[in-house]
């Protein structure tokens, strides 16, 4: 539920389908550097943005957004809760995933 690592994760999934498509690390700091250096928007204008971008790949591409997303929700549901625990344990250890907070604490 932390904002931030959702933001996080869908960069490194974003970043993830740029590699499919042969974007260079040096394609994604130039993007980065050119993001960081205007203005902070407002999260609803951005979730449009990605949305919209998400659909113009699909449909380049000749992708079923729902077909793939729909997918990908069942290839998750059925995973292994211990599995998923340790990768998210290495996110948290690589920097892009927060500790998760023990129940009872604030």
């Amino acid at each position: 539920m932390n904002r931030r690592e959702r933001a996080l994760r869908l960069i490194e999934e974003a970043i993830e389908l740029g590699q499919t498509e042969g974007v260079t690390v040096e394609d994604v700091i130039r993007v980065s550097d050119r993001v960081f250096s205007r203005p902070v928007g407002n999260p609803e204008q951005a979730v449009g943005g990605v949305g919209v971008c998400l659909l113009a790949y699909c449909y380049a591409a000749a992708i079923d957004f729902e077909t793939f997303t729909r997918r990908e929700i069942e290839r998750i549901e059925h995973l292994d809760p211990n599995i998923v625990r340790a990768k998210h344990q290495a996110k948290v250890i690589a920097g892009t995933g927060m500790q998760a907070i023990p129940p009872g604490i604030s």
